[in-house]
């Protein structure tokens, strides 16, 4: 056998050799289990929690506007009362105090007052509006 006859057997073999190592290595990933997808941890799939909203209307008397709540993170009071109608200022007042007008703290028509972290009120709120009243929007979660 010539050398170039060799050269070119061994070229032969050492392809076919590889090819088979390919063509296994294809076969043992194709049959393999497929490794289970992760979807973070259990704490990223709870739902976000979104605020409650409501409406209140505020007359001329002692009026709850919002609750105590132990699990209050967020709460804003908005006086939207001048957007749509006569402006008027809303007086509140904290806990179980009723609300009494010019007293505790008032809320401008078209102004909003923010209780967050370190501010958090978690008790009751009662406010009071002139004879002809307003409307607060609550949102508190």
């Amino acid at each position: 056998m010539k050398i170039k006859e060799f050269l070119l057997a061994i070229a032969i073999i050492a392809i076919g050799c590889g090819l088979s190592a390919a063509v296994t290595l294809m076969y043992e990933r194709a049959t393999a289990p497929a490794a289970p997808e992760s979807f973070g941890s259990a704490s990223d799939n709870i739902l976000p929690q979104y605020p409650n909203s409501t409406v209140v209307y505020v007359n001329s008397s002692d009026t709850l506007v919002v609750a105590s709540s132990t699990g209050r993170q967020y709460l804003q009071i908005d006086n939207v009362s001048g957007a749509t109608s006569t402006p008027k200022v809303v007086s509140c007042n904290f806990g179980d105090r009723p609300a009494t007008l010019y007293s505790g703290f008032s809320i401008l028509a078209s102004s909003s007052k923010e209780f967050t972290l370190d501010k958090m009120y978690r008790g009751a709120i009662h406010c009071i509006a002139p004879a002809s009243g307003a409307t607060l929007t609550v949102t508190d979660f």
